[in-house]
């Protein structure tokens, strides 16, 4: 039968992974391939990222991230992202990780497999903090990325609220992060985001994503860099921040 995910976005609109027969993904074509490689660099890509999703809710849930990782998260305001590191007591890195700002609770993005570690690290150190830490197994994570990224951004607010869809909007740089309610809400919404008019959004591979990420020299956890490695090892100075409050493995990561 027809893929379900060229289905969802149309046929002009293909690029994200296809399932053969026996369950594995089938690979783009080189024009699907060229079509993902030019949203990304020029238009606008919706992505689904590869992730485990952690929510906090609690009015300490900040706090209590801010003592455990590399970047300010203090200042984050709702709506918005910031990234970083979790990092052990000798300063290596446990998982990076962005944070998805919402208005009364928070979502760790981490990497595939680290869901659980993180979880257990919070619990271990949240002391009498009000967070409490639930795996967001019901919920999936879209990015939106490219130069009209941000174009699709407000079209899309704009449709999915005219049309009374819950979703959570998070500006992470140039790429903006969507959080349906639920799983069966991001069927909608892949449903929806195309018929904003001249939106001109398409799905794209993870081969093209991380093409994309090679070429731009960006490391990836698990990859090509993993516990063993201090954060400024990554070359993502950003994430590291040698003017907040103490952390766990500051001293070792400032020295």
């Amino acid at each position: 039968g027809e893929p379900r995910h060229d289905r969802d976005l149309g046929p002009d609109r293909r690029g994200a992974a296809r399932m053969s027969a026996n369950g594995l993904p089938v690979p783009p074509s080189a024009d699907e391939l060229a079509a993902d490689l030019a949203a990304l660099s020029s238009g606008a890509a919706l992505i689904e990222p590869a992730a485990d999703l952690l929510e906090l809710a609690g009015p300490d849930r900040l706090r209590l991230v801010n003592g455990l990782v590399t970047a300010d998260v203090k200042v984050v305001a709702p709506g918005s992202a910031i990234s970083g590191f979790f990092t052990t007591g000798q300063g290596k890195i446990l998982a990076d990780f962005q944070l998805l700002a919402g208005t009364e609770s928070c979502w760790l993005v981490l990497p595939v497999g680290t869901g659980e570690t993180i979880r257990t690290h919070l619990e271990k150190y949240k002391v009498a903090s009000r967070v409490e830490g639930t795996p967001d197994v019901d919920r999936r994570i879209f990015e939106l990325r490219g130069p009209r990224a941000g174009e699709v951004a407000t079209a899309a607010t704009e449709l999915l609220s005219a049309e009374d869809f819950e979703v959570t909007i998070c500006a992470a740089g140039g790429s903006f992060f969507l959080l349906p309610k639920a799983s069966a809400s991001g069927e909608q919404l892949t449903q929806r985001l195309p018929r904003g008019e001249g939106l001109g959004l398409r799905r794209v591979s993870a081969a093209a994503v991380g093409i994309a990420r090679v070429e731009a020299g960006e490391l990836a956890f698990g990859i090509d860099f993993s516990g063993e490695n201090f954060p400024q090892e990554t070359g993502r100075d950003a994430d590291v921040s040698y003017t907040k409050g103490c952390y766990l493995g500051q001293e070792v990561v400032a020295r």
